[in-house]
């Protein structure tokens, strides 16, 4: 059973959860397309054993992207296959990294400059460090080899991880600290992952990871790039035992 089906943007997320629970409990290999706006995406992504294999069997093809999709619905596609592959699978190396698959590729469907984009990925908060001297350290990525750790402050990544918020920076020579990893990279996003902690009977948010995406262009990223990242973070950041 190859089961097929088509809906519009209202309701997308809760028709989407519970076709997923419909294929769980029948063992179907989800074949289908997501119609959003005009365009229509192809939709493959997970297939389950049955009820007494734990183990969940993905789909590479969660990481295709139609041609002609546009930004929006390219980050939608995102964040429906993250939800999806992140069901029942809380690790964070393992998370992290099909996320960092997913906005690789869905960067290299976008014309120009999102096509641009030169690395993908994580760094995570370095649980060797001092408490006094907290740094970041290179976690799942797409892209060339990256710097192996950075200290909170320095630079975009360390700014965004100390401040816990979104850095978006249009030109990295005029950010003050910028730190060089690639020098083909003129514009990056950086976008922090926190958790709710409580102590002393209040509540607070902890950096446990960030998002950096670097792009070959100028003014690479724009609002809808923070728009859909942001939400990806707070998707990793409760779907994730850190």
């Amino acid at each position: 059973m190859k089961p097929v089906f088509s809906l519009t943007n209202h309701n997308l997320r809760s028709y989407i959860y519970h076709y997923l629970i419909f294929a769980i409990n029948h063992d179907t290999l989800i074949h289908g397309f997501i119609i959003l706006s005009i365009n229509v995406i192809p939709f493959r992504t997970l297939r389950f054993e049955t009820a007494s294999d734990s183990h969940k069997m993905v789909h590479a093809n969660a990481s295709n992207f139609a041609e002609g999709v546009t930004k929006d619905e390219a980050y939608t596609q995102v964040l429906l296959q993250a939800e999806g592959l992140f069901e029942g699978q809380r690790n964070w190396v393992c998370n992290l990294a099909n996320a960092a698959s997913l906005l690789w590729h869905a960067y290299k469907s976008l014309p120009q400059p999102s096509n641009q984009v030169n690395w993908a990925g994580f760094y995570t908060l370095d649980p060797q460090a001092a408490s006094s001297k907290q740094q970041l350290i290179l976690g799942p990525f797409q892209g060339k080899v990256a710097c192996q750790t950075i200290a909170f402050g320095k630079g975009v990544c360390g700014t965004a991880a100390e401040t816990q918020t979104t850095q978006l920076v249009p030109d990295v020579e005029r950010f003050p600290g910028h730190i060089a990893c690639d020098g083909d990279s003129k514009s990056e996003i950086v976008v922090p992952i926190t958790v709710e902690t409580e102590g002393n009977g209040e509540k607070a948010r902890k950096l446990v990871a960030i998002i950096d995406i670097d792009c070959a262009d100028l003014s690479g990223f724009d609002e809808v790039d923070k728009k859909y990242l942001e939400q990806l973070a707070e998707l990793l950041g409760r779907s994730c035992d850190w």
